[in-house]
């Protein structure tokens, strides 16, 4: 039986995207040569694609069974990408970012009795640095045959996307060294939790009786305050492996109470959908975050700059593609992590949570 294609495609989908370009891509079919470049513009700057073109046609529908679920595909699990939505997300048509900090600076106001005079070392410089936009990329062979069939193309499409690609991005946006043509990533900028800080007022060591792991989030929130001034810098975010965060929503008092609402501890707070606050900073549960650590921080200090648009492109001189009657499909996208050096300490790394809690704990002699 022949399978027939969608005749509509819902309008800003890569279904309808290449249903536009399709002389271009028949062309490319008839010819068996060259190289096809298409670019797919996202309508924003999130990276996400729609899961269908809404036309609820399935190819090779017969009268003789039932599809299980409309013939959706069962996926293996995956990961949710979750970095990108934390931070700011702009984009740009340029390949380099420059930013200007402050470098040093003196405030040196006095006071003056009325027409007296006084001296003054105010005085500050600036630093001017640059970042470059990184490509990250992927790509898989597509039968020749199908090529034509929009739904499928767009199918494996959102499976580099989605599965690939976007979880690549997600893991550099987090751990990325930032060295070429690795993206930058806000580990690599976040300063290590010290109980005994010594910047004024951030020395927490041995405060807290009875410490627990809410306690040590709550005391590295404080000190990212404290190190912006009490104004630069609110965190809104802490990012735990998820086995930590078990251990956390099973917390009990001295009798055996669990620690999960306000008349118990006034920090942990459990909105309507059972997403966890620490001083009203979002826990993000993640499995790209090593157990026994967490990460903390003002995630609107960071800025993700990207080149608009998801690269698509098409070739049929790769490698033995002629033979074996396959296209190569390949995937890009162009972006990179700004964090400022002077906002590096809005946020902040536990390498050790155990190690954390033992050092603000106080003990209480009985």
């Amino acid at each position: 039986k022949e399978s027939k294609r969608p005749s509509g495609f819902k309008k800003g989908t890569i279904s309808a995207f290449l249903s536009e370009n399709d002389a271009k891509i028949k062309k490319f079919i008839a010819e068996k040569s060259g190289h096809l470049n298409l670019e797919f513009k996202a309508a924003d700057t999130n990276t996400d694609i729609g899961s269908g073109d809404g036309s609820n046609n399935l190819i090779g529908r017969d009268a003789y069974f039932t599809w299980h679920e409309g013939g959706a595909i069962g996926q293996i699990p995956v990961r949710r990408p979750f970095m990108r939505e934390l931070f700011r997300s702009v984009t740009i048509g340029t390949e380099w970012i420059k930013y200007t900090d402050q470098d040093t600076i003196v405030r040196d106001a006095k006071n003056v009795a009325l027409c007296g005079t006084t001296t003054s070392n105010t005085k500050v410089t600036f630093k001017v640095y640059t970042i470059e936009i990184q490509k990250v990329r992927d790509f898989m062979d597509v039968c020749l045959d199908m090529l034509s069939d929009y739904g499928f193309v767009q199918g494996e499409i959102n499976r580099l996307l989605q599965s690939s690609l976007d979880l690549k991005i997600d893991n550099d946006l987090l751990l990325g060294t930032g060295v070429a043509p690795i993206l930058n990533g806000m580990a690599a900028k976040a300063s290590t939790f010290n109980a005994a800080n010594p910047f004024a007022g951030a020395n927490f060591a041995g405060t807290v009786p009875s410490a627990n792991l809410i306690d040590l989030i709550s005391i590295c929130g404080a000190q990212i305050r404290i190190f912006g001034q009490q104004n630069m810098y609110w965190p809104n975010a802490v990012l735990l492996n998820p086995a930590d965060l078990q251990s956390l929503k099973a917390l009990k008092n001295s009798f055996g109470d669990y620690i999960r609402n306000n008349n118990l501890f006034t920090s942990l707070f459990t909105d309507s959908v059972g997403r966890f606050y620490v001083d009203g900073m979002l826990i993000v549960e993640n499995p790209l975050v090593a157990q026994n650590t967490l990460y903390i921080g003002d995630f609107t200090k960071g800025t993700v700059y990207s080149k608009p648009g998801i690269g698509i492109e098409f070739a049929y001189e790769n490698g033995t593609n002629f033979e074996t009657d396959t296209v190569t499909l390949k995937v890009y996208e162009r972006l990179n992590l700004l964090i400022r050096n002077v906002d590096a300490n809005a946020f902040m790394q536990v390498t050790d949570i155990a190690a954390g809690i033992a050092a603000i704990n106080k003990t209480v002699t009985p």
